[in-house]
């Protein structure tokens, strides 16, 4: 047989597969890429070495970061090509080490601690015979804890709760001011069975952060990535509606939800499901879940806001708050043309973690599952700029029938018989809304009181809308995954 040199080239974006441990010399298996994490001073230090097998005769790495502020350390067994790019030179396990700074994009970091995203890496490499394959693992070097692709630098503590076969990891940091958890797992407790949007994870991180002492972190409330996210104390603590936690949990389930012209439903859909699987939860009160999910406001100076026109609502929080009451619109909508027997939960459930296309893709969705046409209702108010009116009946917001939110010992199911309202205890008979009318555009008003920060772009530029924080299913491929990655922001969720 005759011998061959095959090139591959990859982006590495996903952990493919737990690593066993090696050595470089005559090594068997696949490429094996470990990047570690640790503190240095106020930055972090990434440490990228790399395990060869005999097979692999060329490995060219590509480091995107260092051309947006990150600062090489050092490098061995390797020749730098270009400012990012380092060519391996037949030494073994080959590493390149850099600095990202406390104020990059990817990192939130207080006096004695620091939270980082993985960079990314582009790799080439060839070999003779069969392909090796490619192996990724995150971790952290020194006192921490990874969950690829997040990893918190400092003294933490770990615990857990499972319900319904989910299992999440809280990764409290010792340096904050002792938040409780107890909200935040009741919640848990509570949300896989009854919240269901098509998507299950066996195991989810969710790490508690200190509280930022820096006024320029202050605005940043969470941020998802893959089946891992973070929230300050503030958010675990789960005091209202308008919660972290609910907002990010829902990110780990949907991850990038639209495409295109249906973008928004990325924030806007995490924006209501987490309000109204909080209010759900006995979290909150719901004059304040309304108040969250009316937008009162969605426009910047007088340019009205166009949900599937990106450009209308580049550098506002339209897609949180807009896409938010929109969708309740269309949830109440839904009940209402199908008597019940449908929600806004069940559609995204059959889409069971797959991003819409665009907007047509969206409405043809909506249709599938409901039975309904919602074509003209979706283009005036997603491909239009008017706001539908607000839902009046509370009953039109009940997930899990068998919850009792209120705490006045009638279940939701019970009190929606009753005509109660089953958010309010010994509230008074509650009239449904017979109709969804549509309402004049409203005038539009100034920016929101919080504008997100801008993330740049993997080639170093800054675009002008905003980045999503981002939740990616699990089983993606690398294209779409780092995509996403690229993407990841860690900026303010919405008003506070």
């Amino acid at each position: 047989m005759s011998r061959r040199i095959v090139a591959v080239c990859l982006t590495v974006a996903v952990v493919v597969a737990t690593l066993a441990a090696g050595t470089s010399a005559g090594q068997t298996g696949p490429i094996r890429q470990e990047t570690a994490v640790a503190r240095d001073g106020g930055d972090v230090l990434v440490t990228v070495t790399y395990h060869l097998p005999d097979r692999v005769q060329t490995l060219t790495t590509r480091f995107p970061a260092l051309n947006r502020g990150v600062s090489l350390v050092d490098s061995r067994g390797f020749r730098r090509v270009n400012d990012a790019e380092f060519e391996w030179t037949g030494e073994p396990r080959p590493r390149v080490r850099f600095r990202v700074p406390a104020d990059d994009r990817r990192v939130v970091a207080g006096e004695d601690w620091a939270m980082a995203v993985r960079p990314d890496v582009a790799v080439n490499y060839s070999f003779r015979g069969d392909d090796p394959g490619f192996r990724s693992t995150y971790d952290v070097a020194g006192e921490g804890y990874a969950a690829d692709p997040l990893a918190y630098l400092g003294p933490y503590q770990t615990s857990s709760v499972s319900a319904s076969g989910e299992r999440t990891t809280f990764v409290v940091a010792d340096a904050a001011d002792d938040p409780t958890v107890d909200p935040a797992r009741q919640f848990l407790r509570v949300a896989p069975e009854r919240f269901d949007l098509g998507v299950r994870r066996d195991q989810t991180t969710a790490f508690v952060l200190p509280d930022r002492a820096s006024e320029s972190h202050r605005r940043l409330a969470g941020a998802t990535a893959e089946n891992s996210f973070w929230v300050g104390p503030n958010g675990v603590e789960m005091r209202r509606t308008g919660t972290a936690f609910s907002h990010e949990y829902v990110h780990t389930r949907l991850g990038v939800v639209g495409e295109g012209s249906a973008t928004w439903l990325t924030e806007g859909s995490a924006e209501y499901f987490g309000y109204v699987f909080a209010l759900n939860a006995g979290v909150g009160d719901y004059e304040e879940f309304r108040r969250g999910v009316v937008a009162e406001r969605y426009a910047s100076g007088d340019q009205a806001v166009t949900l599937a026109d990106r450009s209308t609502w580049r550098g506002t929080l339209a897609d949180y708050e807009k896409g938010a009451h929109v969708l309740a619109a269309l949830d109440a909508e839904i009940r209402d043309r199908t008597d019940g027997e449908y929600t806004l939960a069940d559609v995204f459930a059959a889409a069971a973690g797959e991003p819409f296309d665009d907007h047509l893709d969206f409405v043809r969705k909506v249709r599938g599952v409901t039975g309904e046409r919602f074509g003209p209702w979706l283009d005036r108010y997603v491909r239009g700029d008017d706001l539908p009116p607000a839902p009046d009946d509370p009953t039109m917001f009940v997930y899990g029938g068998d919850l009792d939110p209120d705490a006045d010992g009638e279940t939701s199911a019970a009190e929606r018989r009753a005509g109660t309202n089953p958010f309010v205890a010994n509230s008074a008979t509650v009239t449904p809304t017979a109709t969804f009318s549509p309402t004049p555009t409203p005038t539009a008003t100034s920016s929101p009181t919080s504008t997100p920060t801008p993330t740049p772009a993997a080639d170093g530029s800054t675009p002008t809308e905003t980045a999503p924080s981002t939740g990616l299913s699990s089983g993606v491929g690398v294209t779409s995954a780092i995509a996403a990655l690229a993407a990841f922001a860690l900026i303010a969720r919405r008003r506070d």
